[in-house]
C-alpha cells in the first residue's frame, strides 16, 4: 500500500518535491516512513517536548527500525541517533513550516538533499499533527531515508 497523507501532509511533501532547489532526482513517499513521521508529530504534542530525541530517550534511526524500515548498517545506530528527520513546531500552514526549514542550513541540507548523504536519501515520510493544549499546537516532521 502507498502513503495516505493529510492534506497538509501533502503539502508539505509537495513543497519538499518541488522545491527548485531540491538536489534529489525523485522522491517516494514510504508508508513506514510516513507513519513513523505522523506517530512522532503527534508524540511531540501529546508530550509536548520539542526534541529529536523522544522523552523514552528514543531517536529517529531506532523508530524508523523498530516500525520496519531498514537503514543502512553505516547510519548510526545508537539509540537517540538521527541521519533522518527535520522538524519544525508553531507553524499553522506547510508553507510557513517549509520556510523555517530553508532558513535553518542544516536542515535546509537534509530536505533538499544538498550533501551526498542526503541526496541518496530518496524515500519520505510526512507527518502533521495539531495539539491544542501545547507548547507549539503545529507539529511538522520530515523524515528521508534509504535503504
Amino acid at each position: 500500500p502507498g502513503c495516505v497523507l493529510t492534506a497538509e501532509e501533502q503539502s508539505l511533501a509537495d513543497l519538499l518535491i518541488n522545491d527548485p532547489g531540491q538536489q534529489r532526482a525523485s522522491l517516494t513517499c514510504n508508508p513506514i516512513l510516513s507513519e513513523v513521521a505522523r506517530a512522532r508529530a503527534e508524540d511531540l504534542g501529546q508530550r509536548n517536548y520539542f526534541d529529536h530525541v523522544n522523552p523514552d530517550g528514543y531517536g529517529p534511526n531506532y523508530l524508523v527500525q523498530e516500525a520496519g524500515y531498514t537503514l543502512p548498517d553505516w547510519y548510526f545506530q545508537e539509540i537517540d541517533s538521527n541521519n533522518i528527520e527535520s522538524l519544525a513546531g508553531g507553524f499553522g500552514n506547510a508553507q510557513l513550516a517549509w520556510d523555517a526549514l530553508l532558513d535553518s542550513e542544516s536542515h535546509r541540507i537534509h530536505v533538499l538533499g544538498e550533501n551526498e548523504f542526503f541526496v541518496e536519501q530518496l524515500e519520505y515520510g510526512i507527518g502533521y499533527a495539531f495539539i491544542e493544549d501545547s507548547q507549539y499546537h503545529y507539529y511538522w516532521v520530515i523524515l528521508t531515508a534509504r535503504h
